[in-house]
């Protein structure tokens, strides 16, 4: 289903507003013509005029509205002779040839009177004329203000007037509707919004929003609820770097404990002459001095650790020829392989690929890596290394077929102070290596992934552009 954007639904509104608007001038319209209509029906209109007046029975005619206008009637017969009057005849024709009333029916300018004829056949059949008579201003009058004198007017002001009203409550109607609609429409997303808003101030973050809105509403939601998932997972990582913490600082505790208490006592056991055989006092010794190894090795990892996590702290940058650097760790670790009867090997094509880097660290991220593959695997195990160049970037893939890392260890593997609990992660690590190394190689501008394929079960891939 396409999404609609707010300007459409506004266009949409705004034109179905306007169809609305049309057909309610359109009633109105119709109905002032209905209203006029009717009225006008009702209404008695004026009988002044010959064609209103004539009846065969002339005597009978009713003259109250030519009274009114100051008019009256003539009955003129086939010679012209004015046989009866009706009304207050104010002129002294008492005859008129055909050529008279040719001269005076009709509104003739300057004339005093206006005159209108109509032939009829009285009761005897006879043919005779009616002539009605009217004064001039009456006539004025009468076509000036419509029927003003007899009050016709008064029905024409008042469905005007009733027209307008009905328009303007039909209109304020109308506008209320559009607006209540429009403003729904855009309330409701915002609501939504606002109490999403108000839920994370609160630290609410498990219920995504959701509601159906135009486009420009529907791309808040959706980052807003990207944004409360990337928050909530956040959440969730913060909370497992403090278990990790807490669960780091018990183990250094006893790591810290052990040896110390260990040195304490052989220490004490010397100096008070417990321990005289020199073979024992030799054995003694090599523990206490494994131990402060141990001890010094914890405090080095938490002080490198401190200071990569330090946003102000430098690598010393050199141009080294790097294939010569990671050859140098690799064989350092050949001995320590051969002990466990372990394979290591060194594969690169290139001889010198030149790069700036801090030498130090790199030896430290790969001895880290190498030293974990040797430690955890067992015999037989096949680590190698592999170095290629493509245009300025270096992959350097540490790699084994050993007994790989689970899963759920995966995506916690670079945090700090993550130990893991299976074979491949004992307790006997402070869980800070891999935690430093992942910080070196960010410090080159790099990055480090753990993968695997079908032939290596651990693959550390680094990546220095």
């Amino acid at each position: 289903m396409k999404k609609r954007s707010v300007f459409q639904t506004l266009i949409k509104n705004y034109v179905l507003f306007t169809a609305v608007l049309v057909f309610i001038v359109f009633l109105t319209i119709m109905l002032s013509a209905v209203f006029l209509t009717s009225s006008m029906q009702d209404e008695v209109m004026p009988k002044i005029t010959a064609e209103s007046l004539v009846k065969e029975n002339y005597e009978t005619i009713d003259m109250t509205d030519l009274e009114i206008a100051g008019g009256w009637i003539e009955i003129i017969d086939s010679q012209g002779d004015v046989i009866f009057v009706k009304g207050d005849k104010k002129t002294a024709f008492m005859n008129y040839t055909l050529a008279d009333l040719a001269d005076l029916i009709g509104y003739q300018e300057h004339q005093a009177y206006f005159y209108q004829s109509e032939a009829f056949l009285s009761t005897e059949d006879e043919t005779l004329i009616l002539l009605v008579v009217l004064p001039e201003d009456a006539v004025e009058l009468n076509i000036n203000i419509t029927f003003g004198l007899f009050d016709t007017s008064n029905q024409i002001v008042i469905t005007l007037i009733l027209s307008v009203i009905v328009f303007i409550l039909l209109f304020i109607g109308n506008v209320w509707v559009y607006t209540k609609w429009t403003a729904k429409k855009i309330k409701m997303p915002l609501e939504k919004i606002s109490l999403g808003l108000k839920e994370v101030t609160e630290k609410q973050l498990e219920t995504p929003m959701d509601f159906k809105a135009e486009y420009e509403f529907l791309e808040i939601r959706d980052a807003f609820n990207m944004m409360i998932e990337k928050l909530h997972q956040q959440a969730l990582e913060k909370q497992e770097i403090e278990h990790l913490k807490n669960e780091m600082f018990v183990h250094i505790s006893h790591d810290l404990k052990t040896p110390i208490t260990t040195i304490s006592g052989f220490s004490k056991a010397l100096s008070e002459g417990m321990i005289n055989d020199p073979v024992k006092v030799k054995n003694v010794l090599n523990t206490i001095y494994k131990k402060s190894q141990k001890l010094a090795q914890l405090v080095d990892d938490l002080f490198e650790l401190s200071k990569l996590e330090n946003a102000g702290y430098q690598l010393e940058m050199k141009d080294e020829n790097i294939v010569e650097v990671v050859r140098l760790v690799v064989a350092e670790f050949y001995e320590q392989a051969e002990e466990k009867d372990i394979e290591l090997a060194f594969n690169c094509d290139l001889e010198r690929f030149m790069l700036k880097i801090d030498k130090k660290a790199i030896h430290r991220a790969i001895s880290n890596l190498l030293s974990n593959a040797i430690h955890y695997n067992p015999k037989h195990t096949k680590v190698s290394v592999e170095l290629k160049a493509i245009k300025a970037c270096v992959i350097i893939d540490v790699k084994d077929n050993g007994v790989g890392i689970d899963e759920h260890i995966r995506k916690h593997i670079f945090m700090p102070f993550y130990r893991g609990d299976t074979s491949r992660t004992s307790k006997e690590g402070s869980g800070l290596g891999l935690a430093i190394t992942k910080k070196l190689v960010e410090k080159h501008g790099g990055d480090i992934v753990l993968t695997a394929d079908e032939h290596d079960k651990t693959i550390f891939r680094i990546t220095i552009r």
